[in-house]
């Protein structure tokens, strides 16, 4: 953790775990990015992380929604060793952040259709079927708030919130997963 610390003097430390660190199990840190969005990183000890990955069910994507993409960029690229690439999609530009030839992340800025949002990053779980996931999930008490709609190339999405008001994304990818 030592080698990131130093960086996040232009983002904002919010809390460190301390269950976690005092059961050796990894240390782990609540963070506020440039623009407010909040991120988290952690550093693995005895418990390795995520072991199962862009498979249904598990998450394959993270997206990071921000007000000023230049500030987040170069905030998450310098932190993070990403490079960007930028992408022309329907809705404006899009931003891949990579680690070497892998992408690593996804960040655009807030649509105005989304009203005053504030940043914040966005998951995505892997889905078989992202209508019959936003069905059962809608029956479960979940909102939507953007029914499953197709991205070229990419797949077929959703945005959705938790019974208790938590956003993540759904999506039943139609390309390759990235590693």
């Amino acid at each position: 953790m030592e080698l990131l610390h130093p960086r996040f003097e232009r983002g904002r430390v919010r809390r460190e775990s301390e269950k976690a660190r005092r059961e050796n199990r990894h240390r782990a840190f609540r963070c506020h990015g440039p623009t407010g969005a909040v991120f988290a990183v952690w550093e693995p000890r005895s418990h390795a992380g995520a072991q199962v990955v862009n498979e249904p069910g598990a998450f394959c994507w993270n997206e990071l929604y921000t007000t000023d993409p230049k500030k987040a960029g170069d905030f998450y690229s310098e932190l993070f060793g990403w490079t960007r690439e930028p992408l022309q999609m329907p809705t404006g530009e899009y931003t891949i952040f990579k680690r070497g030839d892998s992408q690593a992340a996804g960040m655009m800025r807030i649509p105005k259709e989304m009203g005053p949002t504030p940043p914040h990053w966005l998951v995505y779980f892997a889905v078989d079927d992202s209508d019959r996931t936003v069905d059962k999930a809608r029956g479960m008490g979940a909102k939507v708030g953007v029914p499953p709609t197709d991205i070229p190339n990419i797949g077929r999405f959703a945005i959705l919130n938790d019974p208790q008001g938590a956003g993540f994304a759904v999506i039943k990818l139609q390309m390759p997963a990235q590693a």
